[in-house]
């Protein structure tokens, strides 16, 4: 697989918004399903095409269940459900979401969409 996005770390000239406000951009958009959305930066900035945006993770965690090891022992555990991942521009706030293509030939590309 192919992919047009890098991750790099980059100068703060490169933006005019934080990765704060970034966050809460994707916040007020989605929602945080009254608190049990966690959504938090992921990383360093990615840019695509020279442009620039900051990476959110939008997930929730199951409550603690009990699992059992190899030797019977149980220990407490919890499952992580991702909700998405979005990409901010760190110009105009605007949120994109990855689009994976597959041409006829099994190539595979992905690329940055605007979230609806």
């Amino acid at each position: 697989m192919t992919s047009s996005v890098s991750e790099i770390t980059t100068t703060k000239s490169h933006n005019t918004i934080t990765d704060e406000e970034a966050r809460e951009i994707v916040v007020n958009k989605i929602g945080d399903d009254n608190g049990n959305r966690i959504i938090e930066i992921d990383g360093n900035k990615i840019e695509d095409n020279g442009k620039f945006y900051y990476k959110i993770h939008a997930y929730s965690l199951s409550p603690t269940m009990i699992g059992w090891d190899e030797n019977g022992n149980t220990h407490p555990y919890q499952q992580t459900f991702t909700y998405g991942w979005f990409y901010v521009d760190t110009i105009d706030g605007t949120i994109y979401i990855e689009e994976t293509i597959t041409d006829n030939n099994g190539n595979t590309q992905v690329n940055l969409i605007e979230y609806q």
